[in-house]
Parts: C-alpha cells; structure tokens; sequence
C-alpha cells in the first residue's frame, strides 16, 4: 500500500531521541533509522507522534518537541527525565503532564556511547574485505519464530522477495548494480530447505530485551545454527577446507519474528544489522563466521519489511562500509546516494493526478555509490591530473557498464571519483527525497585515512553536492536528505526557476578543497544536460593565446571553394572549439570547418574566433566573376503570365555554371511586355509577343513566346494537358487568341471525338489536330482520317478524330478568327467517340448536270442540323473555275466540264 509522502527534514539532529544499550558492542553493523515521523499507540490506546533516529549502536525516539521517550517494561511510552533522587513512577507520553526536567536531545547526544564501536566494527568489516569475490555468492536464508511471536509471512514471499530476478528484490539490486559481477543464487535444496529458505520454530520467548539489537544475536544466531545443523550440509560450503565459511562461500541471512527496529519501535523485534557469531560456537568443528539479521516486518501496520536495509546489510556482508555518518549528531555522510546511506530508504514517487504518492520506504533503495561499485569490481580509469579531457560518461544500465573516472589530488590518500547516476532502474528510488529528480554527474571526495563515514570531517567517501551552489550550504552536513538534488548537470533545476551548477573548482561551492584545508587545482566542468552519456571536461582550463590561419587574403571566383586551416597557440588550448564567421554571406560563406564557398562578386572578411571571443584571426575574401562561356540556350518552356505580373524567362544554359551576366534579352513588342537586364519580363498589357535570349556576342541565340493575359497557353508546345471526359472552360482574350490543349489515348485505344460548346453564339472555332504517333513523332491528322463537324441540340458541335492510325496523345487548339469581341466563352470537352452524335449527309442523287449561269438546289439533307463546310474534289465551298458552291447545296455552272 502507498502513502502519501512527507515533506520533512530527515536529520539525526533535527530532534532529541532515546539511547539503548548495546548487547554485543564488537560483532555487528547495522542500518540507520529511517527517521521519518510515526504513530506509536500506547496499551490503553492513546497514539501519540515519535520519530526514531540513529543506528544500531546508539538510537533514540522523540517528539516534535525534541523531548526524548522511553519504553519501559509494561509498553508505555514515558517521558525520559534527567537522573534524581526523588522516586517517581514516570509521566506517560499523551497521558500525563510532560514534566519540567524532560530529557532534551542536546543533553542525550552528549552520552553517544556507540562511537567507539562503530569504529571498532568497520576496522573488523575492513579486514574482511576480499580482493576479488566470487560471481556466484550463496545464500541460506533462516526464518526463526518464537512461541510467543510467529512469523506472519510465508516462504515464498521472501523468496521472491530475496531471489526473484524480476521487480524490486535482493537478487535483481545487486545484478544490476554489479552488471552481473554478484549473483545471488540459493544454497542446495535439502528435505527442509527449499528454494534457499529454511524455517525454525523455537519453543521459547522471543529474546527482545527492547535494547540495541534487543538480543545477543553472535550467539542466538550460533545457537540456531547449531539446531539446523542437520538440515544443510555447511561443510559443502568450505570451498578452501580451511574449517572457516566467510562471505565469499556462504552468506547466511536471518529473518526474525517481529518487527525491523529499524523502521521503529512497534513490538518486539530486532534492528537490522551484519554481525558475526559467537566465536566459541562451532558446527561439527566448522565455524560459520558471519551473519546478517532483519525484523520480519515494519511500522505500525505490520507489513513484510521491505528490502533496503536488507540490501544495505547485504552490502556489509560482501564488504562494503557505512557511509552514512556513525555520528548520527553530525552530517548524514553521502545522504541520499547510495543503498550505504541514506537511499537505503528510498522509493518511488509518482504524481496521481492530485498529489504524489511514495511507496513504502526501502521498497526501491537507491543504487551504489561510485566507491562502492568499485570495491565490487566495476572498472573505473584513473586521469592524469596535469592534463585536460573531454570525456564522455556512460550511466549504468542493463547492456552498459557505468563509466567512472578517478582523479589524483596531491595528498595521496585523497582523489575524486565522478559518475553518471540517471533515475532508472533502481535509482528511481531517488525521487522519494525529490519527485522530479533529474539525475546526472556525481562527484565524490575519497578519503582512505578513513574506514567509513564518522562525521562531517572525518569521511571515507563525501559527496559533493551540487545545489549546495545554489542555497549557499550543504544539506547532508546539515542532516537534510529531502529536497536536496546532489547531481551536476547543464540546464534548469528540477524545478526550472534556474540553473543547476555544472562546474566544480577551487573557488565554487563545493569547491575542490580537501581535508587539510589545501585544494586541488583542477576543474570539473559538465558540458551537457542530464542523459545517458554526458560529456565532462576535466583539469585545469589552458589559455588560448593566438590564432593562425593559412592564407590572411585570398582570391576566388564565383563557385569556388577554399578550406581555410587555423593552428591554435598553444595547441592544447582548453577553449579550442572555433567559430566560422563571413561579414558578407551573400559575397562569401563559409561552414563551421572553416571551408570557405564564393557566391558573388566583392569583398568579405572571414573570421575564425573562439567560444569565449577572446581571440580571433581573419583572412580577407576577394570574389571576382569567373567568365565561362555560354555553349547553348535550352528553352525549357514559354512564358505566360498576367498584365503587370513579373516572370523569370524559363530557361536553362549549358555547361549549368555558365553565367548569366553575358547574356541579352530584348522583347520583340514592349507595349505587350517589357524585359530587364537580369531576365525578369513584366507583363503591359494582353497579348503575345517573342522574348529573344542572346549571348552579348550573338553566337548563341534561342526565342521563347511571351503571353500575356491569356488563360491557356497559345502555343502548341506548352499545351494544356487535360484529362478526357471532363469538361474545360475557356475563354476567346484576345483576337486569334489559340488555346490549345493535349490529352492521352485511352489506354483501350478508344477513339476520341472532341466537344466545343459555343456559349450561345453561332460563330464556328477553327480546330487544328495533331497527333502523336508511336515514335513520339507529331504529325497532323489527316482530312481522309477524320470526319466532318456535326452539332446536336445545344448547338455544340463535335469534330471526329476517327483514325486506323495507333497514336499516343492528340494535340489541338481552339481559336476564333473572326472579328468577335474578347472574352466569348466556350467549353471544350474530349470524350469517347459516339456515333450518335455524328451522322453524315444524305443525299437522294448522286449525278447532277447544270447549265453555264445555271443554278440548282442540289438532294443533300444534314439531320444533326448543321454542316460546318462543303468540298468538292476542287475545294470547300466558294467561287472556283467550274462552277460555284454555297454551304446551303446550291450550285451554278460557269463553263463546261465535269467533276
């Protein structure tokens, strides 16, 4: 179930709080408090607020008010008072007055007892620490209940939740924290162990004294191991016969009855910690050495406690140190970076529409540190602190090894670690501290004069946090783990009001300064915004003195190109990357290489300029015309266009790069249509006139037709291309206006026959018809292979294109020659030819005589209603040597012979 998140300050100094005893002082490690505020319930069922604070070695629980609780024997809650003579039975929390000499938190952390055992404790996890551990590391886990306290969990939820390679467990932390270097696997299934767990029911009371760990556990683990002994075969596990199973052979786990002290103190339980058993137990003369142990379940609800202290532990049992603060009064070591501090406790926050929601703590920890990757194996390449790099870094994931980096200081025992930390996989459980945490470059302070984490001035591994720039102080020195945003990146904060710090230097906070208060001379400096490669330079900035470049003037012509070469001084400057400039593109550019392209005639001045602009060298440009002759003039199409409209004649030179600037133009008739030096024609008025293009020396010479004002081009070389079936308007815009037009043979080789509807006048169009033949020669349709006119009922006539030939395209235009006024409309329509729309001339005699002057009506009968023309075998109707013709069939005789 999730909770709602709280906004509050987790700082072992925020608050007083309650110190216990300590059973076993040199035989455990343990995981800090989660120290988030919780409803403890009195035995009459008054709750009341506490929050619990410190570790295993020395914790306390305390109210808002700073006023320390204690819990005594009959489960109440008391109020912790200074030490007197007078004999009192104690105020209880939320039931009694508080009284006045109430124990207050900077009286109780005066009294930290457990300094000196956490110290002696990590010397002892120091020397455990193996060179090399072994990829697949074993792992018993023993479940123990008592006859007072049972577990509440079963086998199978902590299997899956110990050794599932999917979602959040044990297993799949540490697989993906290590690339796969530790593989958690079960030990052997036995008749009572399976699937690596084993339960042990114990007939006696659960052993909490409420205390510290609550327990002995060196020796209640010994003892339990001893009563299993039949059950596993520990011996099997001595890989080196040495009679001693470490770590690196088998690791055995503990899950008590109970409650995880850690999260709080609900019941009886014990604080989750690493130890090692007693050294007087032996199993069938072997010694099994160590051990990690965990309350079974968290908080007022009771649920299975969840897996990050158990990673955490885990973490100590294959080595690794605490790097929280031991002193829990003093800064809280790496805070929220690593599963060895603080991001033990971390889960996933997402936003339901309405507010964040978090899950239960420590269901998501957050991964390993730089430090502690290491220690387990993970590569990392050591830099040259006298030299200056741009590296990239890569960010851990499933098919990627994290890149990390080590960097020298002066001081031997000191060096910075950097790394590329994104919020995925398991830290995503980053954005329990900040919801939109964005993740990226971590750098760490390395001190191996220390063990561990003690406190703010005495620590194995600090973080460098990156805020700390921002609101002028560090946050885990002050015990703020939430809101604080550690990471180092170019580009806004996580909550865009300004910008993150990318640069750490002797002089930024943080700075480079080490423990005996010199610095490191060097920079740190991040180049990119938060991704899974990012990009850091690294060591101190060389100054860029002089720029050099290879020619200070230069000569081209029009098209050519030249790369400019610049030399830096020194050449391993740190601000090397150059700027390209030209004062002039449209004369000359140049591209971010420094390659240099003339356009047009004139003068430039191209600069090449560091980033910071503090240095800069120049080379001149002179571009002058380059004279390439004019081979022909390709005259793509002609020219149409509107009265005042400006056009550039289409056409094309050969070679391509020939110039223009030798060419003429001049327009045969400028009160149509004008031309200017460059080409462009301007429409006057409607009309059609000839463009004349011309090379100055008149060896090349091409002509182009210029329309003006007209709707369809008038020449046959631009026709209109129409489709068929479909009906066109067109209008007459001048006198011998010709629209033409072209159109495709259906692909059924169906014949055509075209359309021209006369808007209701009577005037007939001449129509001229070309065709294209099969060789994409055009050939004129020949009278013999076409048919007369012929209207219909609307006065439309059709012209007939019926032919034998195989032809590709017709080509035809419609034109008016006689003296109509502009702007007479028509419709043109090319469809599949009808043979009811054509019906040829009936005649009833087909020999007529006529006398000279005679003349006669000839039997001719049209029954479409009009005939657009009458020939003879001497020619269309008129006056000829024989006799004359009207387009009514009368003829009259004017001297003898015969046709």
């Amino acid at each position: 179930m999730k909770k709602k998140r709280k906004g509050l300050y987790v700082g072992l100094l925020s608050v007083a709080v309650l110190s216990t005893a300590f059973l076993c002082p040199k035989e455990v490690k343990a995981a800090p408090s989660v120290a988030e505020e919780q409803v403890l319930q009195q035995p009459n069922g008054t709750e009341i607020k506490g929050t619990q604070y410190g570790d295993e070695f020395f914790n306390y629980v305390a109210g808002e008010d700073g006023s320390v609780y204690e819990r005594k024997d009959d489960n109440y809650w008391y109020y912790k008072v200074e030490d007197t003579n007078a004999r009192s039975v104690g105020a209880k929390v939320g039931i009694d007055p508080k009284p006045a000499n109430v124990v207050q938190k900077g009286e109780l952390l005066k009294e930290d007892t457990g300094e000196v055992r956490r110290q002696t404790f990590n010397r002892q996890l120091k020397n455990q620490q193996t060179s090399k551990w072994n990829q697949q590391q074993n792992l018993l886990v023993v479940r123990v209940e008592f006859s007072d306290v049972k577990l509440s969990s079963s086998e199978e939820e902590w299997q899956k939740k110990i050794f599932s390679e999917e979602g959040s467990t044990l297993k799949s932390f540490y697989t993906e924290q290590t690339n796969g270097r530790i593989d958690i696997q079960p030990v052997k299934d036995t008749d009572t162990v399976k699937n690596g767990i084993l339960t042990v029911s114990l007939e006696q009371e659960h052993p909490d004294t409420r205390e510290g760990f609550g327990f002995n556990t060196g020796v209640f683990t010994g003892e339990v191991l001893k009563k299993i002994k039949d059950q596993i075969d520990f011996s099997m596990y001595d890989t080196d016969n040495d009679k001693i199973i470490d770590s690196n052979e088998l690791h055995v786990m503990f899950i008590v009855a109970g409650y995880e002290r850690s999260d709080g103190d609900y019941g009886k339980g014990v604080w989750a910690h690493k130890g090692w058993v007693n050294r007087d137990i032996s199993i069938d003369g072997l010694k099994v050495q160590e051990f990690t142990i965990f309350g079974e379940k968290m908080g007022f609800r009771g649920k299975t406690s969840t897996i990050g202290v158990i990673c955490h532990e885990f973490g100590h049992d294959l080595g690794l140190p605490d790097l929280y603060n031991l002193d829990s009064t003093n800064g809280s070591g790496i805070g929220i970076t690593s599963v060895m501090s603080y991001g033990c406790s971390g889960a996933i926050s997402k936003h339901n529409g309405l507010y964040w929601e978090v899950e239960e703590s420590g269901t998501t920890p957050v991964g390993l540190d730089a430090y502690s990757k290491i220690q387990l194996g993970a590569s990392f390449e050591e830099l040259d602190a006298n030299k200056v790099y741009e590296k990239q870094l890569k960010a851990l994931s499933k098919d990627t090894e994290p890149t990390i980096f080590k960097i020298q200081t002066q001081n031997p025992n000191e060096y910075f670690l950097i790394e590329n930390r994104q919020v995925t996989g398991f830290d995503r459980g980053l954005t329990r501290y900040v919801e939109n945490m964005p993740g990226g470059i971590t750098i760490y302070l390395v001190n191996t004069d220390y063990d561990n984490n003690y406190h703010n001035d005495m620590q194995l591994v600090t973080s460098l946090e990156a805020d700390e720039g921002l609101i002028g102080y560090s946050r885990y020195r002050n015990n703020e783990l939430f809101h604080s945003n550690p990471f180092f990146y170019k580009g806004e904060t996580e909550k865009g009001n300004q910008q993150q710090p990318n640069q750490v230097t002797k002089i930024t906070s943080p700075s480079t300064k080490l423990a005996d208060g010199s610095y490191f001379d060097t920079e740190m400096t991040v180049l990119s915004d938060n991704s899974n490669e990012m990009t850091v330079r690294i060591g101190l900035p060389i100054e860029l003195k002089e720029i050099n470049v290879d020619f200070a003037e230069l000569t081209l012509e029009i098209g050519e190109s030249k790369q400019l070469q610049a030399t830096l001084v020194p050449e391993n400057a740190t601000d090397k990357q150059l700027t390209w400039l030209s004062s002039d593109e449209a004369i000359a550019s140049v591209d971010e290489t420094g390659k240099i392209t003339a356009k047009d005639g004139g003068k430039t001045k191209v600069t090449a300029k560091n980033q910071s602009g503090s240095v800069s060298a120049t080379c001149e440009v002179t571009v002058k015309e380059k004279a390439i002759a004019v081979e022909d003039i390709v005259i793509n199409r002609n020219l149409s266009l509107m009265v005042g409209e400006e056009k550039k004649a289409d056409f094309s030179l050969v070679p391509e790069n020939a110039s223009t600037k030798f060419l003429e133009f001049e327009i045969e008739d400028t009160s149509v249509a004008i031309v200017d030096e460059s080409g462009i024609v301007t429409g006057k008025k409607n009309g059609q006139t000839k463009l004349t293009i011309s090379t100055k020396d008149q060896l090349k010479k091409k002509e182009l037709c210029v329309l003006v004002g007209d709707d369809y081009p008038n020449v046959k070389d631009s026709a209109e291309k129409i489709d068929s079936n479909k009906e066109y308007e067109g209008i007459v815009n001048y006198y011998n206006d010709e629209d033409w037009f072209e159109v495709e043979r259906p692909a059924d080789g169906s014949d055509l026959m075209i359309k021209v509807g006369r808007k209701g006048y009577n005037n007939l169009p001449t129509v001229v018809k070309e065709y294209q033949d099969m060789s994409g020669v055009w050939r004129v349709f020949p009278n013999y292979q076409t048919a007369p006119y012929a209207s219909d009922e609307n006065n439309d006539f059709f012209i007939t294109l019926l032919s034998s030939i195989e032809y590709q395209k017709i080509r035809f235009n419609v034109k008016y020659t006689s003296s109509l006024e502009p702007m007479q409309e028509y419709t043109v329509t090319v469809m599949t030819y009808d043979q009811s729309k054509i019906t040829k001339p009936t005649t009833g005699q087909t020999v007529y005589e006529v006398a000279v002057g005679e003349t006669i009506q000839l039997d001719i009968e049209n029954t479409n209603g009009f005939m657009k023309k009458v020939e003879t075998s001497q020619g269309s109707s008129g006056k000829n040597s024989l006799f004359e013709f009207t387009e009514d069939f009368k003829v009259t005789g004017i001297k003898p012979g015969k046709y």
